[in-house]
């Protein structure tokens, strides 16, 4: 669940006070490293298909519940992102091609109590989540922020940490265990949108068979994807060189003078493919770490296999 501490920001009329209600044909849910971003690309590079950018920007949960700045991450990224995007969602919205199907991408929505995307979606709105095996997704996550110079402790402390960071205020990224179970939330989204309306897909069958993926999730939407498979985007790893991954995740002046004439969208691909050269694979999840993780997340497992009609058993073994 996306829970925080004590609120401590200051009202921003500007970000709380969104307009365009219930205007989206369909939100792109899921957890950080479940694939939402490939998804996310394959969509927009779709004929007939928009994601409002940036993505992740979260306007609809951050309206309600604003971003706390308990470290330089939330100041630095995530603040600015937000407010960047709610000063800027209605513009979006209204340089969409007409007739183009509009989507939102966010992987905290997934496990808002609140629900607070449906305040995004037209009536008969549509929702597509990514889910991934849990003790591999939080081993990512984690692995992510570590990456980009965010995560400043060992797997095993961060985890024991979590419900700290929680109190704290700390932002979602850092629920590593927490957003790797997902029953309670597909229950809610169940609840709120009916089964019809909510389309499950799993990282596996992203990187195993991207082409059945692809036509199942344009059959969903009623759209032809532009391409047979969808690739896998936004890859963990570890980089090869400390500087080059800080110049390209910390805000610079020199950097926004670079990216100024260039369009957003084409910005957030050039990107992913600089940080993708600069990876090498991470190292391994200690395996009495991955244990420890499946036996708290197998009773999840089960709930989840059972709600989403999907054979999960593969889940709760140790690869």
């Amino acid at each position: 669940m996306v829970t925080r501490g004590p609120d401590t920001t200051t009202d921003r009329s500007a970000m709380t006070q969104l307009e365009s209600r219930h205007a989206l044909d369909f939100a792109l849910l899921g957890a950080p490293k479940c694939g939402t971003t490939s998804v996310a690309d394959a969509l927009d590079s779709t004929p007939g298909v928009s994601i409002i950018q940036p993505k992740d920007a979260h306007v609809w949960l951050r309206a309600a519940t604003p971003v706390n700045p308990v470290s330089p991450y939330e100041q630095r990224i995530i603040l600015p992102r937000y407010e960047f995007a709610a000063s800027t969602y209605e513009a979006e919205l209204a340089s969409l091609p007409t007739g183009n199907l509009a989507g939102e991408a966010g992987v905290f929505y997934m496990h808002d109590p609140l629900c607070t995307i449906a305040n995004g979606l037209r009536e008969g709105g549509r929702v597509i989540v990514m889910l991934r095996r849990p003790d591999d997704r939080a081993y990512s996550a984690y692995s992510h922020l570590k990456r980009d110079g965010w995560e400043d402790l060992d797997f095993e402390d961060a985890l024991a940490a979590e419900e700290s960071r929680v109190s704290e205020g700390r932002d979602p990224l850092w629920q590593y265990r927490a957003l790797s179970m997902y029953a309670d939330a597909l229950e809610r989204l169940y609840d709120q949108f009916g089964r019809q309306r909510v389309w499950v897909g799993l990282y596996e069958e992203l990187a195993n068979s991207p082409d059945e993926l692809a036509r199942s999730l344009g059959s969903f939407l009623d759209v032809q994807m532009t391409n047979s498979s969808i690739p896998v985007s936004n890859r963990g790893g570890s980089p090869r060189s400390s500087t080059m991954q800080r110049f390209m995740n910390r805000p610079s002046g020199f950097k926004e003078i670079l990216k100024a004439p260039i369009p957003r969208r084409t910005r957030a691909k050039i990107r992913r493919v600089a940080v993708r050269a600069n990876l090498r694979p991470y190292d391994a999840m200690r395996p009495e770490t991955r244990k420890r993780l499946l036996a708290d997340f197998s009773a999840d497992i089960a709930r989840t296999a059972k709600l989403i009609g999907r054979d999960l058993t593969h889940w709760r073994d140790a690869p």
